[in-house]
């Protein structure tokens, strides 16, 4: 799969265009000193992608910036679905991004925080649940809308959480 992915070369490769977006990008760290990498899901395009192996892709990247500070570093992974609609949801891409993840990165997968739960977020769980370990489901922590900043404070300190939230 390294090889598949050119991993071995994927930091060399322009990320620029998507690095500007937004949308996926290393951000601080929580209170047990694990990376964070946060997925603004409704900046996500498919169309800025050259397909949903390109989006994993990028994922891996951001991954792999982190292990190249901290090989053996755990990743709090951040998903805000704020905004989150059928056109921002890539199912091929998120299936490609969770099977590689949990295939490849498990010691590296810290924990998962998703929110907010809304009645589209809690559809495409149960459609993706089956490609899903079991392991990297106890893992995953689900957020109501009123419970976000409760949440993250469970993790961070104060000054880690985007203001926003």
């Amino acid at each position: 799969w390294r090889r598949e992915y050119k991993v071995n070369t994927i930091m060399d490769e322009d990320w620029a265009e998507q690095d500007a977006r937004g949308e996926m990008f290393v951000s601080g760290v929580d209170r047990s000193g694990r990376a964070a990498c946060v997925w603004r899901v409704s900046l996500h395009a498919a169309s800025k992608y050259n397909g949903p192996k390109h989006g994993a892709r990028y994922l891996v990247l951001l991954i792999e910036r982190v292990r190249s500070v901290n090989p053996d570093a755990d990743i709090i992974f951040i998903c805000d679905a704020s905004g989150l609609s059928y056109s921002n949801f890539e199912h091929a891409m998120f299936v490609e991004g969770i099977g590689f993840i949990q295939e490849n990165y498990p010691e590296n997968v810290g924990s998962v925080l998703l929110f907010p739960v809304g009645w589209l977020t809690k559809t495409i769980l149960d459609f993706v649940k089956p490609f899903v370990a079991a392991d990297t489901r106890s893992k995953i922590r689900l957020y109501n809308e009123g419970e976000i900043s409760q949440g993250l404070l469970e993790y961070f300190e104060p000054g880690e959480i985007e203001t926003r939230f």
